[in-house]
Order: structure tokens, then sequence, then C-alpha cells
């Protein structure tokens, strides 16, 4: 019999047609980690100062081509860059028991271990329940993720 690569997408035996409904609730008591698990909010950046810095890239990138200077061009593409990442990145990922603080390039810079019931959102920033200093929030980051955060704390 060839062996089965077992990794992380496994979830057990595939289950059987005949399934019936008191199978399926002793499953679920059973409590699988993936029958428990929660999605990580996404906290982006801000999408508006992601197309400024970018188009300020293209704009002195382009005017580094029309003038043949190699120190502009390097520094439009290197300012494209940023504003690509500022589109596309999240600026924090909050987990069940964490707020992961990321950079542009996806690494996690600073983990925060604050379960997301102790997190609070006040003025556009979250807050950790009893202090005065934001975690992550404000002018950087996206309000509708924020909202969103919000409501799934609420």
């Amino acid at each position: 019999m060839a062996s089965r690569n077992i990794g992380s997408w496994y979830h057990g035996p595939p289950t059987r047609v005949t399934d019936t409904a008191q199978d399926r609730r002793r499953a679920s008591r059973r409590g699988r980690w993936y029958d428990r698990a929660v999605q990580p909010i996404p906290v982006h950046y801000n999408k508006a100062l992601g197309v400024v810095i970018l188009c300020a890239g293209l704009f002195v990138g382009g005017t580094g081509l029309l003038v043949v200077k190699p120190l502009l061009i390097g520094l439009g593409l290197l300012q494209t860059l940023i504003g690509l990442g500022y589109i596309s990145r999240p600026v924090a990922m909050v987990f069940e028991d964490r707020v992961e603080m990321k950079n542009l390039l996806g690494m996690t810079m600073k983990t925060h271990d604050v379960p997301r019931r102790d997190l609070q959102v006040r003025d556009g920033k979250v807050y950790k329940k009893g202090n005065r200093t934001a975690l992550f929030g404000g002018f950087l980051a996206h309000q509708p993720d924020i909202a969103a955060l919000k409501q799934s704390l609420s």
C-alpha cells in the first residue's frame, strides 16, 4: 500500500456517505481542532495612502526615465513597490489569542499576546481593554477593516 502524505491539509478519514445526524453530533462533541478554528481578521493599510505613494513613485520613475537619471529611476521603482505593498499587504492580523503586526514584506515584526475578547475599538484605533496606548489603527489602517473587527468583537 502506498503511503499517504499527511500534511496540514489532512482532516481525518473521508466521511461516509451513510453518516447519520447522530454520527455528526457525536463528531461535533469530540471538538476537532479544525471545527473550532476561527479565521484571523486581517487589517490592511490605508488604500488611499497606498494609491498616493504608488502614483508618486510612478511619477518619479517616469521623470527619471525622461531625464535618464538612474537614481531617480531607482527611487521611483522603490516608491512604487512600497505603494503596492500598502495596497496589498495587511498591517496586522488579529487571531483569537494574539495580534501580529506585519511589515510590508509580510514578516511578523511584533506579536501582542492579547486575546481577541480583550480588544476594543475606539476612534478608529484598536486598544487593549484598560490601556490608553493603541496597538494599531488610525490613519495608517483601512477603516472598513477596523469596522469589521469592531463588528466581530461585539
